[in-house]
């Protein structure tokens, strides 16, 4: 006896019903399983591995940081070199893959291309970004062979005897200036500052634009450091100079960073010359060639409006003084000089001084 059409209608609903739950049981129970691994992650924290999962080395930065400064290229280089050419990326992606695979034994996940789906889903989520990748470096140098050594500039010469050219370190310092040369430059790149400057004038405008071009799109500059010398030290009151080459576009765009030194930082760099003779064979001890060359021609030739607008002194002059004509121009040759004399002093090292390339600046 045969069951009514209708009834066998509903029948083979019901089985393609069953087929197709059946079909996205997996993929749906594989999403849940991850979101509860993410969720996991954001309600206990997260930390990198240093050693594929078995030790956890948290990034202890005391919460996040703003960057001065970050040179990603040597923060790629030195992490490669750290962990032994292996990108943390991949020791993240690892352990995060290994919790994942739990969670998908114990809900019975077998499906076809979970694997890949995983790939893809970690790869979105744990990819590192130039911050954390910094960290997780800075971590590795504080490991027990103490490869990051931290040093107080006011007391370098007082500091470990056995401290050499190559070692990575460390100091904080509230008295990193901005270069006085670099100033017009910052103020060309951001085009509402530019534009704020010389709101009626489109001809000022270009031959600022015409200073940036001669300088050129990712320059090298130099912050200079001095500390005051302790009271009745004994190399009557010289200190040591340290320079800090990098380059432009490592830069924040966040301007407040740079007024009037921008307060407490912390620096993380590496010390690749040291001068510590009072009395050094040759006299200067360092210039800094590459960072001079670059700026010497374009000063010369800054158009005369954009360099008293960004040197402080000219432009207050002017203003108090309702300077015109001819006062106006000798006080914008004043301006000239003495951000020429700012780019010497800037990249010298008259006798004791050290040369550190920063990999990050950050409060």
């Amino acid at each position: 006896m045969h069951a009514p059409p209708a009834a066998n209608g509903r029948s083979g609903k019901v089985a393609k019903a069953v087929k197709a739950v059946a079909k996205w049981r997996g993929p749906l129970l594989f999403l849940l399983a991850a979101a509860l691994v993410v969720l996991g992650f954001h309600l206990l924290g997260f930390s990198v591995s240093s050693d594929n999962g078995d030790d956890e080395a948290g990034v202890a930065t005391g919460g996040p940081v703003e960057f001065l400064y970050l040179d990603t290229g040597r923060v790629a280089s030195y992490v490669a070199q750290v962990s032994g050419g292996t990108f943390e990326q991949q020791k993240v992606t690892n352990k995060m893959t290994d919790s994942l695979d739990a969670k998908v034994v114990l809900t019975g996940l077998g499906e076809a291309g979970a694997d890949r789906a995983r790939e893809v889903f970690l790869e979105r989520v744990l990819k590192p970004t130039d911050a954390s990748s910094f960290f997780a470096l800075q971590d590795s140098l504080e490991g027990e062979d103490g490869e990051l050594e931290d040093i107080r500039l006011r007391y370098f010469d007082e500091d470990p005897e056995d401290l050499h050219e190559g070692q990575m370190v460390r100091f904080e310092t509230d008295a990193l200036l901005s270069p006085l040369y670099l100033n017009s430059y910052l103020a060309v790149k951001q085009a509402h500052t530019l534009e704020a400057m010389f709101p009626d004038s489109e001809e000022r405008q270009e031959a600022a634009e015409g200073f940036y071009d001669d300088v050129g799109r990712n320059p090298r500059v130099v912050f200079a450091l001095q500390p005051t010398a302790l009271p009745g030290s004994a190399d009557g009151g010289e200190s040591f100079k340290f320079l800090l080459p990098m380059s432009a576009n490592g830069l924040t765009k966040e301007r407040s960073l740079y007024k009037n030194g921008g307060g407490q930082f912390t620096v993380v760099g590496k010390l690749v010359r040291l001068f510590r003779e009072k009395a050094p064979a040759q006299v200067p001890a360092y210039v800094d060639s590459p960072t001079l060359e670059t700026w010497e021609q374009p000063l010369l030739n800054e158009p005369r409006e954009l360099l008293c607008r960004t040197e402080r002194h000219c432009i207050e002059q002017v203003r108090k003084e309702h300077l015109e004509g001819e006062e106006r121009l000798q006080a914008i040759r004043e301006a000239r000089e003495r951000v020429r004399e700012a780019l010497k002093q800037q990249t010298t090292i008259d006798r004791q001084g050290a040369v550190i390339l920063p990999v990050a600046i950050y409060k």
